[in-house]
């Protein structure tokens, strides 16, 4: 048996493994209710980017399509981490940060007895406001 032979199952091997180790990540990441600041988006950007390049290089210029389904996977598995990553981010600081007092509007001014304001409903009646 030659190294040529082997290559090919050892490839598979540990894309296979590859595709199964991003589910705990997913995982991880999903249940963290910190911000997932331990993850860093530039490196799970950066390996996104890396397996969209090898997509490319599969179809463009060896034209082998297993192989860009295979990087197309790890790119799915890179981009829900990434993904979700930021949602969780963007998620943590909107609730940590303290909220700030609404500005005054040009065309609203409040009474200075913090009276209820009635005005029309869209749905009909009065909506207090």
């Amino acid at each position: 048996m030659k190294a040529f032979d082997l290559a090919l199952p050892f490839f598979a091997a540990c894309n296979s493994l590859r595709l199964v180790g991003y589910v705990p990540q997913i995982l991880r990441v999903a249940r963290d209710e910190g911000g997932a600041s331990a993850v860093s988006c530039a490196t799970w950007g950066l390996f996104a980017l890396a397996n969209v390049s090898t997509v490319l290089y599969a179809v463009l210029v060896v034209n082998d399509r297993s192989l860009a389904w295979v990087f197309g996977a790890n790119t799915l598995g890179c981009s829900l981490i990434l993904g979700l990553t930021l949602f969780k981010r963007r998620r943590h600081v909107r609730w940590t940060t303290p909220s700030r007092p609404a500005s005054p509007s040009p065309f609203f001014a409040a009474p200075a007895d913090d009276s209820v304001i009635s005005r029309p409903s869209r749905f009909g009646g009065t909506a207090s406001v």
